[in-house]
């Protein structure tokens, strides 16, 4: 989702969870409300007055971290501003000020400033935000995020927070841990909320910022404010970004995965009187562009094997039996490789037919990790519309009744070739005269080429009620709840002029049999009528409904309790359409719809102990949830729905001031007990997703301190410790785990392993040329959907007469049980400095320096040498003058000024493209200038 959106008024404020758990009775103003938000309620008489002494005289700096040592950042609740230094949970707030001064542009950068977060990509694209090990680790249209992420408080399902980039915003705040109460859906991992600025009352305002930077970057972003008398305020805003891309076509010579967007943002503010205020809000995002994510394919070829149980194999068995890629880390100097073609189910059916004499990519390498080849330049359409209205009214002066409703409508379509180029031509036959064949989406080539298209759309629709009271007493409460509708349909193609050329052969063999015709889509972008690609179609509907509240109990002045409680109901449906590739007909036949419902009551407690006026202890308990999900066609006989999650979280924390305001402290440490983790692996054409549990436990620190006038240093530490407790499954990636017994096997689909003598007996078989025994054999010994025990097996086996037997699995099932969750470093590391020169008053040099450091993780569950992510580091500088007097600001940057290439994580592909395994790379070094204009 874009930054869009609008820091609603009030009520249901990003951090409704964080400040409501500060009871009423102990909250207490530390800075003025915003203009054009609700006025601040006073504080009750039993507040402890929230000040110390004050902290040595500075310059103006940015806020790093959202907890400035000599300021608060305000948080803004039920009618009252509130230090986050009193809220009794693990949360980093970024003012606009901090985003800028540390070049926070977007979400991806946000797991530089927040312990224990990490972000890349899972598979097929999708964001993954993890928090403290939790994310999105699944390959399923009816799966949900671990971390929630919303705009001014709506929780948005589908989002593109690292697609576009932050601009006139309030504030971002990072939940962290479960949020099962006030907080929507599935933030098992916990928030996060972006709250954009909102329309002020007082005066006519705003700010042109114009950047220029390396990559031939290009960047606008502004805003103006006018109010209209008394009652009406407007807010306009806009960003726009354009600069060439971070990766090199070696076959066009042009550069790609650049970047064409732009975000606009209108809000109107209507407050009629001091009890009734509302806001509308209306936010595009658009973007027309060639990126790809940082995407890049490795792989390290394996050519096949040159002998099977001491049985030497043929040039044609040993393509046969090839994996595609072989076993090893992505870090190996070969990992740039290109996947054996034979290995892939177009490559092998057109091997057998004649068309292709081999392996097409025999090149050693394909570039580096920014090389990428290309035929055809990437394409890539976004759309978002984001519509808010909030609305509050004040029923008594200590009642707020409010509603937010939100409208998301996202659309994507993007379309993106083979990183990989063919070589070799097609062999010159009746089908390929000249080496020629026109496919109708890829077009006439002499090549082999494939594509992938996506074609998603989400439209999402939220409504919340929520009823909070501002009592001066000791008990206060908030009581509401939120229906979200969301349709969903998910087109995946995968269109290869390989698969449509077979099946043109496979038409011309069957032309007396018109039953037997593969239908071939005629259309350049496809339709899904075609038999000819593989089409994933994924019709999604969510029903959710939830209630929820909490109470806030003031037991002394200085100790206060919560408890909170919420009931989700997920009502799930989904149509189950079976991939048709190469089966006779066209179209889809009859769906098989599958509903489900999954109710779960969560909970939070909370104590805290306000033990000074600096010093806050909390300790707490809840359960977060996450949805289950649907299992596809082919194996829902077994296992039509995996499970929800359930997450039972323990935590302690404390926030601390010290030495007159100078220096902040705030450190948590947390344990999770994890029920139901869901996992996703590709198999075959298709992937599943399956239960595990789960141990997590770690702690966090985060510090500000200014020792002198004019410097501030801040940091972070990260410690994270993740295990999986029980459960096996078979690597699809290393199905005989080192087993030499064991000998892999491949259909043009899917992959078994058979036991090696049974293997070798078989390929000496196929080099006598027995009938019904040629090399094809090779690729009929493991089952199918439609032969269950494969070709070998029952009646009529022609190896029977030979005593031969080859007996198959899927593979040998690895042990999950103390296995680490993927994308969780034991170690995160952040810390900056600044110094500031005040040339007069008013103006201001800040030169700042900030470093990033992380520790290995593993990229899959199963953790082997073959899913090492290394450590990494990223330094980033500024230098920046302000001037207030001039109302303007000039900026100079860089960020990863090592220029090191990072891969961020990576998702294994399926046995029918070769095991192939896509890699997602981090932004090169950027350096520019950024001006900036206020009036």
């Amino acid at each position: 989702m874009t930054r869009q959106s609008h820091a609603f008024v009030s009520t249901a404020s990003i951090v409704a969870l964080a400040a409501a758990m500060a009871s009423p009775a102990a909250a207490q103003t530390t800075g003025a409300a915003q203009d054009g938000a609700p006025t601040t309620a006073p504080a009750s008489p039993a507040t402890a007055p929230d000040s110390t002494a004050p902290a040595p005289a500075g310059v103006r700096f940015a806020d790093p971290t959202g907890y400035p040592a000599s300021n608060d950042i305000i948080v803004t609740a039920q009618r009252r501003s509130e230090s986050l230094q009193r809220v009794p949970i693990a949360v980093s707030a970024f003012s606009n000020e901090a985003l800028e001064q540390q070049r926070i542009d977007g979400g991806y950068d946000l797991q530089r400033v927040v312990p224990n977060l990490s972000v890349s990509r899972a598979g097929f694209g999708a964001n993954n935000f993890q928090i403290r090990g939790i994310g999105y680790q699944i390959v399923s249209t009816t799966g949900e995020a671990g971390v929630s992420f919303h705009v001014n408080n709506a929780p948005i399902a589908v989002n593109r927070l690292s697609d576009a980039e932050f601009y006139d915003i309030e504030r971002v705040e990072v939940l962290r841990g479960p949020q099962g109460t006030l907080y929507g859906r599935n933030a098992t991992g916990g928030v996060i909320n972006v709250l954009t600025a909102q329309p002020k009352f007082d005066k006519v305002a705003g700010s042109l910022n114009a950047e220029y930077g390396s990559y031939d970057t290009r960047k606008l972003k502004g805003f103006i404010n006018v109010p209209l008398g008394d009652v009406v305020a407007v807010r306009v805003a806009g960003s726009y970004l354009k600069r060439d891309g971070f990766q090199r076509n070696t076959v066009s010579g042009e550069r790609t995965d650049g970047r064409d967007l732009y975000s606009l943002r209108g809000t109107v503010a209507i407050r009629p009187s001091d009890d009734f205020r509302m806001a509308l809000m209306y936010d595009r995002f658009h973007e027309d562009s060639d990126r790809t994510g940082g995407l890049k394919q490795l792989c390290i070829k394996d050519r096949g094997p040159t002998s099977v149980g001491g049985v030497p194999t043929t040039a044609l068995q040993q393509q046969l039996l090839s994996r595609g890629c072989g076993l090893g880390s992505v870090f190996d100097a070969n990992a740039n490789g290109a996947v054996n073609s034979s290995a892939t189910l177009p490559g092998t059916l057109l091997l057998l037919s004649g068309v292709l004499p081999g392996d097409v990519y025999p090149q050693g390498t394909t570039g580096g990790l920014r090389d990428v080849q290309f035929r055809r330049r990437p394409q890539y359409e976004a759309t978002n519309d984001l519509v808010q209205l909030n609305v509050e009214g004040d029923l008594t002066p200590t009642l707020q009744l409010s509603s937010l409703f939100s409208y998301a409508n996202d659309r994507v379509f993007s379309r993106i070739g083979d990183s990989v180029a063919s070589v070799v031509p097609f062999n010159t036959t009746p089908f390929t005269p000249g080496g020629v064949f026109t496919d109708p989406q890829l077009g006439a080539s002499r090549f082999f080429q494939g594509e992938r298209i996506d074609d998603l759309s989400t439209k999402q629709l939220s409504e919340e009620i929520r009823l909070q009271s501002s009592f001066a007493g000791p008990v206060n409460f908030s009581l509401g709840g939120i229906y979200l509708n969301s349709k969903r349909l998910n087109d995946v193609y995968f269109p290869s002029n390989g698969n449509t050329l077979y099946a043109v052969i496979q038409n011309t063999i069957n032309a007396a049999n018109p039953a037997a015709q593969i239908g071939i889509d005629p259309n350049a972008v496809p339709t899904g009528i075609g038999h000819n690609y593989f089409l994933s179609r994924n019709p999604y509907v969510l029903d959710s409904l939830a209630a929820f509240g909490e109470v806030y109990v003031q037991i002394t002045p200085d100790i206060r309790l919560t408890g909170g409680a919420r009931y989700t109901s997920d009502n799930k449906k989904f149509d189950v359409l079976s991939t048709q590739l190469l089966s006779p007909g066209s179209g889809f036949p009859a769906r098989l719809r599958q509903q489900a419902t999954f109710n779960k009551l969560t909970w939070r407690a909370t104590a805290d102990w306000q033990v000074t006026q600096s010093s806050l202890l909390y300790a707490s308990y809840s359960r977060g949830y996450k949805s289950g999900g649907f299992n596809p066609p082919d194996i829902i006989a077994t296992t039509p729905t995996y499970a929800p999650e359930v997450v039972d979280a323990f935590e302690i924390g404390t926030k601390n001031r010290f030495f007159g305001n100078a220096l902040t402290l705030n450190a948590s440490a947390f344990h999770y007990d994890y029920k139901g983790y869901q996992i996703s692996q590709i198999n075959a054409l298709t992937s599943s997703t399956t239960n595990t549990d789960a141990k997590i436990w770690g702690a966090e620190l985060e510090t500000v301190v200014e020792p002198v006038r004019n410097l501030r240093f801040n940091g972070t530490v990260g410690y994270l410790h993740t295990k999986i407790t029980g459960g096996s499954t078979v690597d699809p990636f290393d199905r005989t785990q080192g087993n030499a017994a064991l000998t892999l096997l491949k259909t043009p689909q899917t992959a078994c392993v058979g036991a090696t003598a049974g293997v070798a007996a078989l390929v000496r078989a196929t080099q006598l040329g027995i009938p019904g025994l040629g090399p094809q054999a090779l690729i009929g010994a493991c089952p199918t959907a439609t032969d269950g025990d494969g070709l070998f097996a029952g009646a009529g086996n022609p190896l029977a007469a030979l005593g031969i037997s080859v007996p198959t699995s899927a593979g040998v099932p690895v042990d999950l049980d103390g296995k680490e969750l993927p994308n969780s470093p034991h170690w995160t590391f952040g810390g900056g400095a600044e110094y500031g020169i005040e040339f007069s008053a008013g103006n201001l040099l800040t030169l700042r320096g900030d470093y990033y450091r992380t520790t290995r993780s593993f990229a899959r569950f199963f953790n082997s040498p073959s899913d090492r992510l290394r450590g990494y580091e990223n330094v980033n500088v500024t230098l920046t003058f302000d001037s207030e007097p001039l109302g303007l600001q000039v900026q100079g940057f860089a960020k990863n000024l090592t220029n090191r290439d990072v891969i961020t994580g990576f998702s294994v592909q399926s046995d029918a493209v070769g095991l192939t395994r896509e890699a997602f790379i981090n932004d090169p070094r950027v350096y520019g200038v950024s001006v900036t204009k206020r009036f």
